[in-house]
Order: structure tokens, then sequence, then C-alpha cells
């Protein structure tokens, strides 16, 4: 209808050059709807945040571990080959320092580098998948019963 209440045959949803109608008016159930969406994705956010955060002190203490693993060999090579065991030594140490700055990263700085990285190297990042795939696929091979 016209300014004048005239019937002008386009519909009230459409505009005045027959385009697309205009979208519906958000109705309260739509608002409640999203706001559910809205909590139920901030929940799974959460999870994800803490097992993420779970997840960073294992693998800090595995790491760890590994460092203490390797400074042990450099120690037991040191008689034999004292060159071979300091550079060894020096593995450890970056094993030991990367899982202290694990530690001290909060998940959202991890998550936000790991991203960079992927955008930055692709080429590096499937190199990475492929190597902890092959890890895998051997450690799971090894663990099978036969």
């Amino acid at each position: 209808m016209d300014p004048q209440g005239h019937d002008t045959g386009i519909s009230p949803n459409a505009d005045e050059w027959g385009g697309p109608p205009a979208p519906p008016t958000p109705t309260s159930s739509d608002t409640a709807a999203a706001g559910d969406r809205h909590k139920a994705g901030d929940t799974i956010r959460q999870a994800v945040h803490d097992v993420a955060g779970r997840q960073k002190q294992a693998g800090a203490e595995v790491m760890d571990a590994t460092g203490r693993a390797i400074r042990s060999a450099a120690d037991d090579l040191e008689q034999q080959s004292p060159a071979v065991a300091d550079l060894i030594r020096s593995g450890a140490e970056r094993v030991s320092s990367t899982a202290a700055a694990l530690r001290e990263r909060n998940v959202d700085e991890l998550f936000e580098s790991a991203g960079r990285f992927a955008r930055e190297r692709p080429a590096a990042l499937f190199g990475v998948a492929v190597v902890a795939g092959l890890a895998l696929s051997r450690f799971l091979k090894s663990s099978a019963r036969p």
C-alpha cells in the first residue's frame, strides 16, 4: 500500500522496487534461542579451555621428565665422550626451558601461537603433523596385543 492507503500490489515485506522481502523482525523466542546458543558456546569454550589447561600441565610434566632422562643419558656418556655428553645436556636444557615456557604461558596464548605458526608456516605444520602421525602409528603398533 502507498501512503494514501491504495493497494500498489507490492508486498509489505518488499522494498518499493520489488526487491527481496525485508528480513523478519526477531521475536522474543528468536532472541532467547540466540542467547541459549551463546551460553552453550561459552560452556563449550570453557570446557575446551579447561581441558587444554590440564593437558598443558601434563605436557610440561612429560617434558620435564624427558629432560631429566636426557640429562641422565648425558651423565652416563660423560666418561666415554664428554663432547657428546655436553651436546646432549644442551638438548636437555632446551627441553627443560621449553617445559618452563609452556607452564608460564596461558592457554589462550598457546592457541594464538599455534594459529600464527599454522598461518606463517603451513609446510612446517604439515611436516609436524606427518611426524606426529608416524610416531603415533609406531606407538600404537608397538603397544598392540598380538
